[in-house]
């Protein structure tokens, strides 16, 4: 049977997780100053590392997002600022940071391939213009030379 605290805190990493805040397990442990082998074990529900020290160091770490009393005791919501609804939200709300990251990477991107596709375009031009010339120039001197 999974221990409370368990749930609690797998909880608090999958919503850290969820919002980009932390990135893995280590990322997870680094933030709040501890081993990763102990933050795994508390994730594997080991009471040694399930401690109400843990929970004060992630409120302490992560200000104004849980609500201690949910960490501790259950008590109340996870968040502090739980959302009355989701309808309230903005559709956007729940990407993560790093999705605007690359959305603005892959805008940069785009503008740069339309660029090139403008110049490739130009180029193709220039070049059928050549062909065009090239061909004239021959009919010219293939008549040139049998009158």
């Amino acid at each position: 049977m999974k221990n409370k605290k368990q749930d609690r805190l797998q909880e608090v990493y999958r919503h850290l997780l969820g919002t980009g805040e932390i990135k893995s397990t280590l990322d997870f442990a680094n933030r709040l100053g501890r081993k990763r082998p102990g933050i795994s074990a508390a994730l594997n529900g080991n009471d040694l590392y399930l401690t109400d020290s843990l929970f004060r160091q992630i409120d302490e770490k992560f200000p104004n997002t849980f609500n201690l009393q949910y960490l501790l005791r259950g008590e109340g919501e996870l968040l502090l600022n739980e959302p009355s609804s989701l309808a309230s939200e903005s559709p956007l709300s729940h990407i993560p940071i790093w999705a605007d990251t690359l959305i603005g990477i892959l805008s940069k991107q785009i503008k740069e391939n339309e660029t090139l596709n403008a110049e490739l375009r130009t180029s193709i031009q220039e070049v059928s213009t050549l062909r065009n010339d090239l061909r004239t120039l021959l009919n010219t001197l293939t008549h040139s030379r049998n009158p």
